[in-house]
C-alpha cells in the first residue's frame, strides 16, 4: 500500500508533540479562513505561554490567540484585538512600543503601541504556500536540465546512468512538490521571538525554523540552513545581548550561539541530551541560563560559549526563566514547581504553587513579586525574604 508524502509528514508531525512545562502539542495546522481572536472575559484564566514587559506595562500571550496587557503590575488585564486566533507561544518587546509575537501556522505579529492593537506581519500559510511553489519550480527546472544533458549522444554510458538515477530521484521530489502545491499548506509552529531593537530580531520554530530581520519585520531571512541542525530538532528558545550575541535552544540539548548577528554560529556541546524549553540572558547580558526536561538547568558568564551545570533539586521539568539581577534567577516550570537562587545557581530554593498549575514563564515587577503565566492563566508569586538575601 502506497502512503502519500504528506501522510508521512503529518504522521511525523503528530508524533513530535514534545512534554512541555505546560503542554504544548506540535501539530500540523490546514488552511482555513482567517479570524480574529475571540474577546473573553476569562481571557486572563485561559492557558497563557509567555509574558513580558512593554514599558511599565505587562503583556502576557498564549492559546486562542489571546493578548492580555496589564498597566498595574497584573492585578487587572485587558484583552487586545488580534487578528489570529491560533496560540500564541512567544512574545517580545525592545521597547515601550515596537512587540512581535509568533505562533501556531508561523504567523508573526506586530504592534506599534505596546500591545493594544496588532497586525498580521507574515502569514505563516500564505508563506508556505509560495515556498511548495518555488520548490515545484526548483524540480521543474532540476528535471528540464538532466533531461536536456540526456539528449547528447556524446556523453559517457557511465553519466547516462548517472543523469537517469538522479532523474529518478528527481520524480519522487515531482510528486511530492506537487502533492504540496494541490493541497492545503501545512505550516509549522514557531515557538519564540527575541527583537534587540525596533528593526533587528529572531524567530526560531518546530523541525529547526530560524528565521531573522533587520527591517523591523518587513522582510523575514530565512536561516534554517546556516546552523548545523541536520536532525531538524525544534528551536524552542531564543534570547540575545545587545551588540550580535544570540542564543538559540531546543530538542536533545541543541544550543547554537552567534556572536556577530548570525555570520557565524557554534554549536554548543551541553553534555546533555534532553529537551531545553527555555534560555535567558539577563538585562546586562552578563548572565544566561538555560533550563528544560526533568529541570536540568545551565548557566553561562561569558556569552553563551561556556556553560556550568547548576540544576536544582526538583521533581519536574522547567520550562521559564526571569532574573531580578544577574545572579538572582528564578525558574519556573510543570506542576507548579519554582526554585530561586540568589547566588547565581549555587544554591536554590524550590517551592510549589498551591494549585500545582504548570507555570510557562515568568516576569518580575520588582519588590520581590513576580507575574506567572501557565495553565490557569495569571499567576502572582511572591519572595520570601530569606530567598533575596545574598
Amino acid at each position: 500500500m502506497s502512503t502519500s508524502f504528506e501522510s508521512v509528514k503529518q504522521l511525523k508531525h503528530w508524533l513530535a508533540c514534545t512534554f512541555l512545562a505546560v503542554p504544548l502539542c506540535i501539530a500540523p495546522a490546514f488552511a482555513e479562513e482567517p479570524k480574529s481572536a475571540a474577546i473573553m472575559p476569562k481571557a486572563n484564566k485561559s492557558l497563557l505561554i509567555d509574558v513580558e514587559k512593554a514599558g511599565n506595562n505587562l503583556v502576557a500571550v498564549g492559546e486562542r490567540g489571546h493578548v492580555l496587557i496589564s498597566s498595574d503590575n497584573g492585578k487587572t488585564w485587558t484583552q487586545s484585538n488580534v487578528p489570529m486566533s491560533q496560540m500564541i507561544n512567544g512574545v517580545s518587546f525592545p521597547d515601550n512600543r515596537h512587540g512581535w509575537a509568533v505562533g501556531h501556522d508561523g504567523h508573526i505579529l506586530r504592534t506599534e503601541d505596546g500591545g493594544v492593537t496588532w497586525t498580521k506581519q507574515r502569514d505563516g500559510l500564505g508563506a508556505q504556500a509560495e515556498a511548495n511553489v518555488r520548490k515545484l519550480r526548483s524540480v521543474k527546472t532540476q528535471i528540464n536540465r538532466l533531461n536536456a544533458e540526456l539528449i547528447d549522444t556524446s556523453i559517457s554510458p557511465e553519466k547516462r546512468r548517472e543523469i537517469q538515477d538522479a532523474l529518478s530521484e528527481l520524480d519522487w521530489d515531482l510528486e511530492s512538490a506537487t502533492e504540496r502545491v494541490n493541497e492545503p499548506a501545512v505550516a509549522q509552529p514557531l515557538m519564540d521571538v527575541w527583537f534587540e531593537n525596533a528593526k533587528k530580531g529572531w524567530v526560531v520554530g518546530a523541525f529547526g525554523q530560524l528565521l531573522h530581520t533587520t527591517d523591523g519585520g518587513d522582510t523575514w531571512e530565512d536561516l534554517s540552513g546556516a546552523i548545523d541542525n541536520e536532525m531538524e530538532f525544534h528551536l524552542n528558545s531564543v534570547t540575545g545581548i545587545d551588540g550580535g550575541t544570540v542564543v538559540i535552544a531546543g530538542e536533545a540539548g541543541f544550543v547554537v550561539v552567534t556572536p556577530d548577528d548570525g555570520k557565524t554560529w557554534y554549536s554548543i556541546d551541553l553534555g546533555y541530551e534532553g529537551t531545553i524549553f527555555g534560555v535567558k540572558a539577563d538585562h546586562t547580558g552578563s548572565t544566561i541560563v538555560a533550563t528544560g526536561l526533568r529541570g536540568k538547568t545551565f548557566i553561562s558568564k561569558d556569552k553563551g560559549l561556556n556553560w556550568a551545570d547548576i540544576t536544582p533539586d526538583v521533581g519536574f521539568s522547567l520550562s521559564g526563566v526571569e532574573f531580578v539581577d544577574d545572579d538572582s534567577i528564578l525558574l519556573v516550570g510543570h506542576g507548579g514547581t519554582i526554585s530561586f537562587s540568589a547566588d547565581a545557581g549555587n544554591n536554590f530554593n524550590t517551592e510549589t504553587l498551591p494549585s500545582r498549575a504548570s507555570i510557562s514563564n515568568a516576569v518580575y515587577t520588582g519588590n520581590g513579586e513576580f507575574i506567572l503565566v501557565g495553565q490557569g492563566g495569571v499567576h502572582t508569586y511572591t519572595l520570601k525574604p530569606s530567598s533575596e538575601e545574598k
